[in-house]
């Protein structure tokens, strides 16, 4: 269920009750009143155009351009990259659950999932944050009845956690039952393109442009030019390396998560991969990293 706001300090104070009419999108709720509520912090299937692929390359077809006044619509907590990503629209690159995984056979199956829960049901909508999407839609954690629709969506892989902003708060309590449906490969868990990826890979920079999970230990830590670096390798130019930009350091220190104390932890990571020396991955949000010893 939707975590108690007692218990769990993700959870938005304030929200509303109103009935489910219909279920537009995988990830989309419309309401009575004519709202749509988009849920926060999850990234189901979306098919992609003939001839855009996981591993499309920027430029080659890899997504819609979006102007940054679009963007900014997204609430003033979301970076104008991340703000693109939740509805795969990559910097340059294609969707979080982009490729084969996107078939139009997994996103209905999903949109099914949700209707079955949400349809013509009561919800209990709690929004992250006053601004819409940049398309309208209120952006929210949502409970109908018993279950949280975030939580059941991912339990069933269907969906996986995107944290980013304002729509990363409640990513932690969504991993256990992430990483439960992908030993169990479970929906969208059967693509091998979807499978974490191992830090020390030597092809992994060809995912650029990709949303990726990436495990591996690091091996070095440092801060040159406003950047907290987290190394995976002896050499930056051939080896994955994870950035913290100065401004953004202070919330990862907060969570248990300072930069200068991570040499030697094994980490699991996730975000946009850059096509820069051996895989170069930019950490928003410290729900972007997990401990995995």
């Amino acid at each position: 269920m939707l975590p108690a706001a007692a218990d769990d300090a993700c959870v938005p104070a304030e929200g509303f009750t109103v009935v489910v009419a219909g279920v537009p999108e995988a990830d989309v709720l419309r309401l009575a009143d004519g709202r749509q509520v988009r849920l926060a912090g999850i990234a189901t299937p979306r098919p992609l155009p003939a001839g855009q692929g996981q591993g499309a390359a920027p430029g080659e077809g890899a997504g819609q351009p979006i102007s940054n006044t679009e963007d900014e619509d997204e609430g003033p907590d979301v970076p104008a990259d991340i703000a693109r990503g939740f509805r795969g629209e990559a910097p340059g690159g294609p969707a979080p659950l982009a490729g084969e995984a996107a078939t139009h056979t997994r996103l209905e199956a999903s949109r099914a999932a949700l209707a079955a829960l949400a349809e013509g049901r009561s919800a209990e909508v709690r929004p992250v944050g006053a601004a819409p999407d940049r398309h309208g839609r209120i952006v929210a954690q949502v409970r109908v009845g018993g279950d949280w629709l975030q939580e059941r969506l991912v339990a069933r892989g269907l969906a996986r956690v995107v944290p980013a902003g304002r729509e990363a708060t409640c990513a932690r309590p969504l991993f256990a039952a992430e990483a439960a449906a992908r030993r169990a490969r479970r929906g969208i868990w059967v693509e091998p393109s979807l499978a974490v990826r191992r830090a020390d890979d030597p092809g992994l920079a060809e995912a650029a442009g990709s949303y990726v999970l990436v495990e591996g230990r690091v091996l070095s830590t440092g801060r040159a030019g406003g950047r907290h670096y987290l190394n995976f390798g002896k050499d930056f130019r051939s080896d994955f390396t994870a950035i913290i930009e100065d401004k953004e350091v202070g919330r990862f220190v907060k969570a248990g998560f300072d930069p200068a104390r991570m040499r030697g932890r094994e980490v699991r990571l996730r975000g946009w991969l850059t096509a820069r020396d051996g895989g170069f991955l930019t950490l928003s949000v410290p729900e972007e990293i997990e401990w995995t010893q």
